[in-house]
């Protein structure tokens, strides 16, 4: 049996450093006492949450602990001080003390601005091990003296030692994933085949070497070439990491992911029975419980700091422009485009005469007004017709907006699913990570965009004929028309499965009963 834990004080701030309105929230003193009221004894179900921290990641995860909250668990949100201050502006106090949320602030990550990939996960995730450290020896503390602890630790997939702190906790540990279950499926097989892909050394063919492996696993057959596959050479340290990160997925008492099982239905299968020949644990449960964001939650939450907000601005000009006319442009708040770059896509925009709603973010420094990056006279050619904003706007809504034709989208994994739950097609211009991968699947298996240039060439630049080939692909009315269809499609599918009955709803609560009766932690 798992201990039960009554009450956990998780805010330990200093006076200096937040305002006094953080300091009530203390799971000691305000969420035990109320425990105690409801239950009669004090007993409840504590979820200890660990979402990594970046934007695209952390927003979905506030939202996830929302619907667990809603569902009778307390959700312990582990995080960093500047997330811990958006939320405080965002939710109020008192509002995730109503919610059922707290949060445990930990120490912001030690990481070299100037490294190449600085914030990539790899890098994150190692920074982070340190950064909760100090609340694995204080949780650790309260099990030796046998005061209350989390009963259940949720923790992003990219954390694995958390895999560890469950195992010295003697709690249940559920892996947190963000991302596609075709990228799940893809890290799954890594751990898998590890021994295989091994032996093929580093060089030249490496990565045809590793596609041979795993093209045709269940799950991954719409693989079409070795540049399909993320770029994880053993140099780069990427190797070791994805398949440490399979093997703490396949050990984990559950794998909870922001997908829902008609949108991927082959993977999320796959993931479950694991491939043949491979002797190594496959998956035990699976939860898709997405699409986690809908629009009767929505927030325009903003975890990334130093960002004007856009977004009134851009409503507003949503609402003056037709139905199914707006060519909505946004490529996530990691990638940085040069100024050659930005003028060639600028000049194919300007020579479609498509209506345009362009989110070009100068977070990073790499400009400081638009007439640094734009060609010249472009806003005026364009005025009237496009609005290019440089701060922080609500995707959610936007793409829920009747004027979105179209969306120009790096392919991340919450863009392709926030614009397959509001049914609009992508036009894709992958970047890095798992984008190409993610791109592909959109073309081969949903059939609900196109890319702008093939997956398989990666140049670093895109010039202005291949956007506007892309544009005049992407609007001719046959390609458009089944397009448009397809993403439809999974617009409805989404809204039947977070629905009653639906395969994401019920996905939930099997969930929140798992954790409710754990069984036993797996031995490895």
């Amino acid at each position: 049996m798992y201990r039960l834990a009554l009450r956990i004080s998780v805010v330990e701030l200093r006076p200096k450093e937040f305002p006094r309105s953080w300091r009530l929230l203390n799971m000691e003193t305000i969420v035990g006492s109320r425990d105690r009221e409801e239950n009669g004894t004090g007993n409840s179900h504590h979820l200890l949450f660990i979402p990594m921290i970046m934007q695209a990641h952390f927003a979905p995860a506030i939202r996830l602990a929302e619907k667990l909250s809603a569902r009778g668990l307390k959700i312990i949100i582990v995080t960093i001080s500047k997330h811990a201050e958006s939320l405080n502006k965002i939710y109020t106090p008192e509002g995730l003390l109503k919610l059922g949320l707290s949060v445990e602030v930990v120490e912001d990550p030690k990481i070299d601005p100037k490294l190449p990939g600085a914030w990539s996960p790899l890098n994150v995730a190692k920074c982070m091990e340190e950064s909760c450290r100090p609340l694995q020896q204080r949780l650790l503390g309260k099990k030796k003296a046998g005061s209350p602890y989390p009963t259940c630790m949720l923790a992003d997939k990219f954390f694995t030692w958390s895999k560890e702190y469950a195992e010295q906790l003697d709690i249940p540990r559920y892996a947190y994933i963000s991302y596609a279950a075709v990228t799940t499926r893809l890290m799954q097989v890594y751990h898998e085949f590890e021994d295989d892909l091994k032996q093929i050394p580093d060089g030249p063919g490496w990565q045809r070497g590793w596609y041979e492996i795993f093209h045709g696993k269940p799950g991954l057959e719409f693989l079409s070439s070795a540049s399909d596959l993320p770029g994880v050479s053993r140099s780069s340290g990427w190797f070791d990491f994805v398949i440490e990160v399979g093997r703490t997925i396949c050990t984990a008492d559950g794998v909870v992911m922001n997908s829902f099982s008609e949108l991927e239905s082959k993977a999320v299968e796959a993931i479950r029975n694991g491939s043949s020949g491979s002797r190594r644990q496959k998956a035990t449960r699976v939860f898709p419980i997405g699409p986690i964001s809908d629009l009767r939650s929505f927030r325009n939450e903003s975890y990334v700091s130093n960002t004007d907000d856009s977004h009134a601005e851009c409503m507003e000009w949503l609402e003056k422009q037709p139905t199914k006319s707006v060519l909505y442009v946004c490529l996530g708040s990691q990638v940085v485009l040069e100024k050659e770059q930005i003028g060639h896509f600028a000049r194919a925009l300007d020579a479609s005469q498509q209506t345009f709603l362009w989110v070009l973010s100068k977070r990073r420094g790499n400009f400081s007004i638009l007439d640094d990056v734009l060609p010249e006279g472009f806003l005026t050619r364009t005025c009237g017709r496009g609005l290019v904003v440089t701060g922080w706007v609500g995707q959610l809504q936007v793409l829920a907006h009747p004027s979105v034709v179209g969306f120009v989208s790096h392919c991340g994994w919450q863009s392709v699913l926030e614009s397959m739950t509001f049914g609009v097609p992508i036009i894709g211009w992958p970047h890095g990570a798992e984008q190409h991968f993610n791109c592909r699947y959109v073309q081969q298996v949903l059939k609900a965009g196109i890319g702008i240039r093939d997956v398989d060439n990666r140049a670093l630049i895109v010039d202005q004929l291949e956007f506007e080939n892309a544009f005049k692909l992407f609007s001719r009315e046959k390609l458009g028309k089944a397009l448009a269809f397809n993403a439809a499609s999974f617009a409805r599918k989404a809204a039947a499965a977070v629905s009653r009955g639906g395969s994401s709803n019920e996905a939930i609560d099997e969930l929140i009963e798992s954790i409710k009766q754990p069984r036993e932690i797996h031995e490895n």
